[in-house]
């Protein structure tokens, strides 16, 4: 053997062990391994190695530090964006009625994103109503509309009101979609004029939780002063528009009217504005609107 002094593996071939060779011949000097087969002689070699892998390990603790920093930034930079001001769910679908208990008494949208939702009072006070062939709430009421729309039920999710029934119509979307006609009692507790009740309460639908699934525009808005027999009542007929890819409407077309009953009242519907035989029935429920 030609090396120099140093510590190789064992000549007796005894596995994961050294023996010293001191240049002449093998000693009986032997250890274990500590991490390569070469001789432990060999310094320089360890030392580049040593500087290599300790090179190595600050590389990647500089790429690990700049990728949790990027991360950091872009997390920063997303969670700051400022949410839509009006995706609050179409009264138009069919999702759960909200907790009236829930919902914040408040009639304008906050400053710092999601809108807050309009006052729901939704308690009946009155006896249930007489099966009559029409659909009360309190002394307002309309012809019932023929099947498919669905039999009249007791509803909250209209804002401000009480004693409320709806019947529906599903549609065929893709997201649960319906059109609806009700009639309720108003829980104003200013009692504001027939203009102003209506411009609150379509404020309510297009900035509280009815359109959570779109975001609306309302493209058009009219009021118009009615009488109901010999009782005033102020009408109020709107465009709200909208896209969205699993509705095949562009927006619903929607009437609110309140009436000078005592307690006040309302009527609302709600249809998509492509649908002409709906928007029929749903203009001669409102023409049947009747106070007793």
């Amino acid at each position: 053997m030609t090396a120099g002094p140093g510590w190789y593996p064992d000549p007796d071939g005894t596995p994961g062990r050294l023996r010293y060779y001191d240049g002449r011949g093998w000693t009986g000097n032997v250890r274990p391994v500590r991490g390569g087969g070469g001789p432990s002689g060999n310094r320089g070699g360890g030392r580049r190695i040593g500087l290599l892998l300790g090179g190595l390990a600050v590389v990647l603790v500089i790429i690990v530090v700049g990728v949790v920093v990027f991360t950091r930034q872009n997390s920063s930079a997303f969670t700051n964006e400022n949410l839509p001001t009006s995706t609050v769910t179409g009264w138009d679908d069919s999702s759960p009625s909200p907790d009236p208990s829930s919902a914040a008494p408040s009639e304008t949208p906050t400053g710092s994103g999601r809108p807050v939702a309009c006052d729901l009072a939704g308690r009946n006070e009155l006896p249930d109503p007489p099966v009559d062939g029409r659909v009360h709430g309190g002394p307002l009421t309309f012809q019932r509309l023929p099947y498919p729309w669905s039999d009249p039920m007791s509803t909250s999710r209209f804002p401000y009101s009480r004693d409320a029934s709806v019947q529906t119509q599903a549609l065929p979307e893709k997201l649960p979609w319906e059109a609806s006609a009700q009639v309720g009692v108003l829980t104003f507790d200013d009692h504001p004029d027939g203009e102003e009740a209506t411009a609150r309460l379509l404020q309510c639908l297009v900035t509280s939780d009815f359109y959570t699934s779109v975001s609306v525009t309302v493209a058009e808005n009219k009021n118009t002063a009615i009488k109901l027999g010999s009782t005033p009542a102020t009408q109020l007929d709107a465009l709200l528009t909208f896209s969205h890819p699993e509705l095949k409407t562009k927006g619903s077309k929607i009437r609110i009217v309140v009436v000078d009953t005592d307690p006040a009242t309302y009527y609302f519907h709600a249809v998509p504005m492509e649908r002409d035989d709906l928007i029929a029935e749903l203009d001669a429920a409102s023409r049947s609107l009747a106070v007793g």
